[in-house]
Order: structure tokens, then sequence, then C-alpha cells
């Protein structure tokens, strides 16, 4: 049986490029991620002593990292309607609109 001392030189040649084709693909997210994030506003915290109630009456004390202002002001997105092409009623997930069409052909069929 012989022994081939290229061959492990191969596969680890092999190996490289794969590292490197993979950390390509994770730079090219992450950049990807990076420009879709860029004009989006950044929410902005600050550290607050805050005052729980507990079931004693003794009220819990703690520093907690709050938002400036309240999520609901920060992420307001349209939500993409998914519609009929039958009735023209609106579904939130298009999975839902999907199912909900198989009814209209249902309807046909009888």
């Amino acid at each position: 049986m012989e022994f081939n001392s290229s061959q492990p030189k191969n596969d680890s040649a092999t190996c490289e490029k794969k590292k490197m084709n993979e950390e390509i693909s994770v730079i090219a997210e992450q950049t990807r991620i990076i420009e879709k994030l860029k004009n989006k506003p950044i929410r902005k915290f600050k550290q607050e002593i805050v005052s729980i109630e507990t079931i004693s009456g003794e009220p819990l004390t703690t520093k907690m990292w709050v938002a400036e202002e309240p999520l609901s002001e920060f992420s307001k997105k349209e939500k993409e309607l998914f519609e009929c092409d039958i009735c023209q009623k609106k579904f939130d997930k298009k999975q839902k609109m999907l199912l909900h069409a198989r009814f209209h052909s249902k309807e046909n069929e009888s």
C-alpha cells in the first residue's frame, strides 16, 4: 500500500478555499445587513433607577437600562397584506391567503 504525501496537502488546500469562501460569504452578508440598517434610526437607552412594587408592599429598587422613547414610536413599519384575487379579502400572511383561496376552488367544484 502506497502512501501519497500530496493527499493531505490537497485536503488542506481545499479546506482553506472553503474557509475563505465562507469568510467572504459572511462578510458579504454582514455588509448587506449594515447597508439595510444604515437608514434606520438608532434607539437610545439610558440607565435609570427603577422602583418596582412587590407583594409585601416593600419597593424593590434597581438600576435598569430603559429606552428614551417608547418602542411603539420607534418601530412603526408597514405590514404587507395579501389580497384574495376572488373576493378581495386581505390577510397578514401569504399562507393564510392561500388557504382561503382553496375554499374558493372548493366552492367552484360543487
